[in-house]
C-alpha cells in the first residue's frame, strides 16, 4: 500500500484493533497505568517513527517488540550513515524541561546481530537476530535521561526502511513495548492495527 502510513496506538489498559490512517496524525488511547506507545510505520524504504510515554514514573528503558506483519532490514547502502534520532523529553519535578536530542548512525560494517545506533547514553540497539514478525526485539533503549517522560525513535534518511511492514497489505502490524520506569515493576503494552 505505497502512499500510505499506518499509524498505531495503544494503551496498557486497552489492546485495540484500529482502521488504518494515513500519515496525517498519529491516534492515542488513555491510559489508566500512564504509558502509551504510537508507532507509524509504512512499506520498504519508508520513514518510520516510535514514541513511548509515560505519565506518572520517570522511563528508565524500552524494550519495542515486532509481534506481526513488521520486518527489520538494513540496505547495504545504509551502513556507516546516519539514520535517524532519538528525542527524549524529561519532565522533573513536574517542571517541564527541552527535549534532549541524539543522532543515530549505523556502524560502517555489520558486527552482529546487535547493532548499536548510538553507543553512549542513551544507548540504541537495534536488533536483527530474531525476525521481528515472530515476536524479535526491535530497538532496545537504556541510558534515558534523568525524568524521562517521554522518548521518540524516528528513522529516516538513510535509515528510512530499517523498520517496516514484512509485507503490502493487507497485513496486521503488531507492536509491543516493554517500559521499565522509576519505582514501579516493568509493564508491558502492544498495539495492533490492519491495512486492506
Amino acid at each position: 500500500m505505497t502512499g500510505r502510513r499506518l499509524t498505531i496506538a495503544l494503551s496498557a489498559s486497552l489492546i485495540a484493533v484500529i482502521a488504518a490512517v494515513s500519515s496525517a496524525g498519529a491516534q492515542h488511547s488513555p491510559a489508566d497505568s500512564g504509558l502509551q506507545l504510537s508507532a507509524s510505520v509504512g512499506p520498504w524504504r519508508s520513514p518510520a517513527s516510535i514514541t513511548v510515554s509515560s505519565v506518572g514514573p520517570a522511563i528508565t528503558a524500552v524494550t519495542v517488540s515486532g509481534q506481526r506483519d513488521v520486518a527489520v532490514g538494513i540496505p547495504g547502502r545504509a551502513w556507516g550513515s546516519a539514520v535517524g534520532v532519538l528525542v527524549s523529553v524529561s519532565v522533573p519535578a513536574g517542571h517541564g524541561a527541552p527535549a534532549a536530542s541524539v543522532a543515530l548512525r549505523l556502524p560502517r560494517h555489520p558486527a552482529g546481530p546487535d547493532v548499536v545506533l548510538h553507543r553512549h547514553a542513551p544507548r540504541v540497539v537495534l536488533h536483527l537476530g530474531t525476525p521481528a514478525h515472530l515476536g524479535g526485539r526491535l530497538v532496545t533503549l537504556t541510558g534515558l535521561p534523568l525524568g524521562t517522560s517521554s522518548v521518540r525513535l524516528t528513522l529516516r534518511g538513510r535509515g528510512a526502511g530499517l523498520v517496516g511492514l514484512a509485507h503490502p497489505c493487507p497485513a496486521t502490524p503488531t507492536f509491543s513495548a516493554r517500559v521499565t520506569r522509576v519505582g514501579t515493576p516493568p509493564a508491558s503494552v502492544t498495539s495492533s492495527s490492519s491495512c486492506r
